[in-house]
């Protein structure tokens, strides 16, 4: 009957011997809260804008809008809740002209609701050479989860005003 005591003893050294001294608060790290840490310099969304199936009229008929670019989001480094949009733009336009984007959850085509209300997304001015760009934050924190896209609007914020739109990716650098 000692060999079930002496296995109960060793079992209980063995426990011992790998249990760890206790960490004190300073050294533990919770990522939820040290978010601008961690994700500061390893996430962002990229995506390339590309043409959607909306078309543009003229005397000439119909033509598909050529509009290109792309998008990169990441956490702003002036405001750490807020999120810092990159945005390049090229459309064929004659003159200066004014569009408007969003970000949407969901891929391309998904008709869903922007993530904030449409005048929280300051404008994209389009030189008559055809090429914008913008470079700002909005008041939402990045997102580190599900599917979203970037819309932009030739007029309005309607599905059919969309002339381009990037379906983003996530990478964690």
């Amino acid at each position: 009957m000692r060999i079930p005591h002496t296995m109960a003893l060793g079992a209980l050294a063995l426990a011992a011997a790998c249990a760890s001294a206790p960490r004190a608060a300073d050294d533990i790290v919770d990522v939820t809260t040290d978010r601008e840490g961690v994700l500061a310099t390893s996430a962002r969304w990229t995506g390339n804008l590309s043409p959607t199936n909306s078309f543009s009229g003229g005397i000439n008929g119909a033509t598909r809008q050529n509009t290109y670019g792309t998008v990169v989001m990441s956490i702003s480094p002036r405001n750490s809740k807020a999120t810092r949009v990159q945005l390049t733009f090229q459309a064929p336009v004659q003159q200066s002209t004014v569009f408007r984007w969003a970000v949407l959850p969901g891929r391309c085509g998904a008709g869903s609701i922007p993530l904030l209300a449409a005048e929280s997304f300051p404008d994209l001015e389009v030189s008559s050479n055809g090429r914008g760009q913008l470079d700002t934050d909005i008041p939402i924190d990045l997102p580190v989860a599900g599917q979203h896209h970037v819309n932009v609007y030739s007029r309005g914020s309607n599905l059919a005003d969309v002339v381009g739109c990037a379906t983003l990716r996530f990478e964690a650098r």
